[in-house]
């Protein structure tokens, strides 16, 4: 996986990557700025339930576990999420 950095970002290199997974506010603003698509950690582990690698139990304790870490409308949200899609 080609990581990007702020010198490749700002000399507008093409550089492919399967995906980019953060949490950190300021680094994904920066993202945006250059309109690099990137995953937040709880919407990859949504991703991982829809996709049948993760039980709903599984889930919700990843979630739970990033809950000090997201914010509260991320963690409600991929909650809702979880409720949503597993029945």
């Amino acid at each position: 996986m080609i990581k990007y950095n702020s010198e490749n970002i700002d000399k507008g290199e093409n550089l492919e990557s399967t995906v980019i997974v953060s949490d950190d506010r300021k680094f994904l603003n920066h993202l945006e700025r250059f309109n690099i698509p990137y995953l937040t950690s709880s919407s990859l582990i949504i991703y991982l339930l829809y996709t049948k690698r993760l039980t709903k139990k599984d889930t919700t304790k990843y979630i739970d576990n990033l809950k000090v870490h997201i914010s509260k409308d991320q963690y409600r949200t991929a909650m809702l999420e979880v409720q949503k899609w597993v029945k």
